[in-house]
């Protein structure tokens, strides 16, 4: 359907006038990583003077702030905005995007991205050249994720995030209808920038649909290339997912509007790739009630129950063999797709709860 589909035809050229690029950046205690992705950053192929930095000091307790400071003694472009209490990425991403845009002006490009998230030297480039089209509103990177540790959790996420991108490219190849850009790094006209409520987890997803509210395109570029980390902890991967999962139901009830346009081009993503995802392990736990009260009446789905079981029991199983450091494939990726479900349930009862506030603990980073 949109395999000799072009992304996008209309791209600035590096000779071109290129336009003012402010990339916004929120950091909590990332001592470990700040000065590898201010140095990114830096060493961009990028007209210096069209490169700005606004950094997000969030309420630090380590070093962060002592080595965004000596970055900001060298280089008159690097802002830096601080704030003594936590108050999670979404709150600094909303101040910086009004701050850039009132010192720059409305035509600029916001860069919203990651602290862990090390840029390739293109990756502003290759972002900011498809906004020659004035039909597209927003561009996501490719992230590609890297772990200095080898783990059976980092290998399960590194694959997933490949297939996310394949799918997100194809996305953007229909008529621009990406589902998402990954919050650790994308490109956004200042004019098509939407704040985003303060207690709101996953601001990406929620700026991304209201690009398309707007009926602009968004894509995403293979070109523009940024590494992260992955964290090798399957605890705490699992606590980043459920987290995840109970920003992605607070954006599914405010983007309702979206399930009843299945036959647009944006319906359709959002439905297919978003909306049966979360409601995947609630579909699954219903099947199971059912088949379990069908098997007293057909002996089929008592087999079918007992199937059902049985893959449970390779879950388990499998935690049980990476304690023991023991890995097999075909397995995991079972395990992972377990894994992933509970965790979208968890999020889930904590969407219920209520979320009053985006702040978090960021994830221990890998050097």
């Amino acid at each position: 359907m949109v395999q000799n589909k072009s992304l996008n035809n209309i791209c600035f050229s590096e000779n071109e006038q290129l336009p003012i690029i402010a990339i916004l950046l929120s950091a909590y205690n990332e001592e470990k990583i700040i000065a590898q992705k201010i140095e990114s950053i830096l060493s961009q192929n990028y007209p210096s003077n069209l490169l700005h930095i606004y950094i997000g000091n969030d309420a630090s307790t380590d070093n962060t702030q002592q080595i965004i400071h000596q970055y900001q003694i060298k280089n008159k472009n690097i802002r830096i905005a601080t704030h003594i209490i936590q108050s999670g990425k979404t709150t600094f991403i909303n101040k910086l995007a009004a701050l850039a845009i009132e010192q720059l002006g409305a035509e600029i490009i916001l860069l919203p991205t990651d602290a862990n998230t090390i840029f390739d030297k293109n990756i502003c480039f290759e972002l900011v050249k498809h906004f020659k089209n004035t039909e597209i509103g927003l561009v996501g990177a490719n992230v590609l994720n890297k772990s200095a540790t080898e783990s059976a959790v980092a290998d399960m996420e590194a694959l997933y995030i490949s297939k996310e991108n394949e799918i997100k490219y194809h996305e953007g190849l229909l008529n621009g209808a990406m589902m998402g850009a990954f919050g650790a790094a994308y490109a956004i006209r200042a004019t098509s920038f939407f704040q985003v409520p303060n207690h709101y987890i996953v601001e990406d997803f929620f700026i991304t649909m209201q690009v398309h509210q707007q009926k602009l395109k968004c894509i995403m570029e293979p070109k523009a290339i940024c590494f992260e980390d992955v964290p090798g902890n399957m605890w705490i991967e699992f606590k980043r997912k459920s987290r995840i999962a109970a920003g992605n139901f607070q954006n599914y009830f405010y983007f309702t509007n979206w399930l009843f346009k299945p036959f647009t081009p944006v319906g359709f993503t959002y439905i297919s790739h978003k909306v049966l995802r979360w409601l995947t392990p609630f579909m699954a736990i219903a099947s199971i009630f059912l088949v379990a009260i069908l098997a007293n009446y057909y002996w089929f789905y008592y087999y079918i129950f007992w199937y059902k079981f049985i893959f449970w029991i390779f879950f388990f199983a499998d935690i049980v063999l990476v304690y023991f450091n023991i890995h097999f494939k075909p397995l995991r990726m079972l395990t992972y797709f377990y894994f992933m479900n509970v965790a979208i349930v968890v999020g889930f009862i904590k969407f219920l709860k209520g979320i009053k506030s985006s702040a978090w603990k960021p994830t221990d980073r890998n050097i």
